[in-house]
């Protein structure tokens, strides 16, 4: 099997599961019914299902779709931290993805926070306006005013929160946005020793090195 570009690990499931870096040739007797997974990183995992039959070789050829900032971004666009985990920086994603619907949940209850305040600033505004149309006392007045100032003030620094909040949820979509854009995975060299492939990957685990070699 060739992939373009080679070295993409080639796994084949079925009554037995073998595996290798392409180019590669599996001359084992495999027959019936396979899945096939190409995988690379910063390249889109390609997968199908084949029919062997040991008297009737194939020859594939696969070309993989290379990950793109820009594929990842559009992710991100919708969700944040999908085009993270799109990327495989699956850790950077969940975080995204908790810091947005954390951020989300404080702006809904400074939102809601804000209408009560707005409510309790209109009932004393309501209040306020009933005394003078009565024509209340100064003193009352007076009370009437303090209340509704003070109730002004808390609707105030409600909206102010609003505010903050819903900058801090839009500041951390785009800082994800941007994350997924500019930092889209680079191709890892593989290379051979000895007729030996030998190709690094990297996952939220750490760093492993796969070796194959074509019986």
């Amino acid at each position: 099997m060739v992939t373009t570009p080679p070295g993409a690990e080639v796994v084949l499931k079925g009554e037995a599961s073998v595996s290798g870096l392409s180019p590669v040739t599996f001359s084992y007797p495999l027959t019936g019914e396979y899945s096939l997974i190409v995988q690379k990183y910063g390249y889109e995992d390609y997968k199908t299902r084949l029919i062997l039959d040991p008297a009737h070789p194939q020859q594939l050829s696969v070309e993989l779709s290379p990950k793109t900032g820009f594929k990842a971004a559009l992710r991100s666009i919708i969700i944040p931290g999908w085009g993270q985990r799109y990327e495989d920086r699956k850790t950077k994603g969940f975080m995204f993805s908790v810091l947005f619907v954390g951020a989300g949940l404080i702006l809904l209850d400074n939102e809601n926070k804000f209408q009560d305040r707005e409510d309790a600033y209109l009932a004393r505004l309501a209040e306020y306006d009933v005394a003078v149309s009565r024509g209340a006392s100064i003193d009352e007045l007076t009370g009437y005013h303090a209340a509704l100032v003070d109730a002004q003030q808390h609707a105030y620094d409600a909206e102010d929160n609003r505010r903050i909040s819903a900058g801090v949820v839009a500041g951390i979509w785009g800082l994800n946005v941007l994350d997924a854009l500019l930092f889209a995975p680079k191709e890892r060299a593989t290379f051979s020793i000895k007729g030996i492939a030998v190709a690094p990957s990297a996952d939220g685990q750490g760093v492993r090195l796969t070796l194959s070699r074509t019986f």
